[in-house]
């Protein structure tokens, strides 16, 4: 079923969020989950039930009069959308990926950079600070590094912020297992820091 959901909601987003929009698709909503069941009591699996609904239902323009929707405001309220392939989505959340992990990274390094000016004076006294501070100086400018390198790198995804973009059905199922996945993942990841701190 959240395949169904999802699909509708691409069919949908083109389209401003009016009164007249959420009622439509609360309705198709309806009528897809009851033809899904339908297929299901006809013995078909969930995949052939899920294809059968789409196949059905998978036609806004089409639908549009029998929803309550006018034909011409639906495709007035289309604005041209750049769209995104499915390499390119891949790219883009690899490069989020590492766009995180030097963050991260930078932001490490500016917590400790002060670490070696610390440790040396506490080991050799006041008078002994040089290497910390070079150490110190080293890891801001690191740090710095990192952060202008990450943003020069992320600089040719800025289009996807600043225009409309679409993708297909099959990125969009790709790009909600991701984000499942990273749930997961930072659940864990959660919990683990739960259990240690406890």
């Amino acid at each position: 079923m959240e395949t169904i959901r999802n699909y509708l909601e691409m069919m949908f987003a083109d389209l401003t969020n009016t009164a007249e929009v959420k009622r439509a698709k609360e309705e198709l909503w309806q009528m897809m989950e009851d033809k899904f069941d339908e297929e299901i009591v006809n013995g078909k699996s969930e995949n052939e039930a899920v294809a059968s609904v789409i196949a059905n239902f998978g036609n806004l323009d089409e639908l549009a009069e029998t929803l309550g929707l006018k034909k011409s405001m639906i495709r007035e309220e289309r604005p041209a959308r750049r769209r995104l392939s499915f390499d390119e989505i891949q790219d883009y959340l690899s490069a989020k990926v590492i766009d995180g992990a030097l963050s991260g990274l930078a932001v490490g390094m500016f917590i400790c950079c002060a670490s070696g000016v610390i440790a040396e004076t506490e080991l050799f006294g006041d008078e002994h600070y040089l290497l910390g501070l070079i150490l110190l100086f080293a890891m801001i400018a690191g740090g710095v590094g990192i952060l202008i390198y990450n943003a020069a790198m992320m600089k040719k995804w800025d289009y996807i912020k600043k225009e409309p973009c679409s993708i297909d059905f099959q990125t969009a199922n790709y790009v909600s297992e991701r984000k499942e996945a990273y749930n997961s993942t930072n659940a864990i990841m959660n919990a683990i820091g739960v259990g240690l701190s406890v």
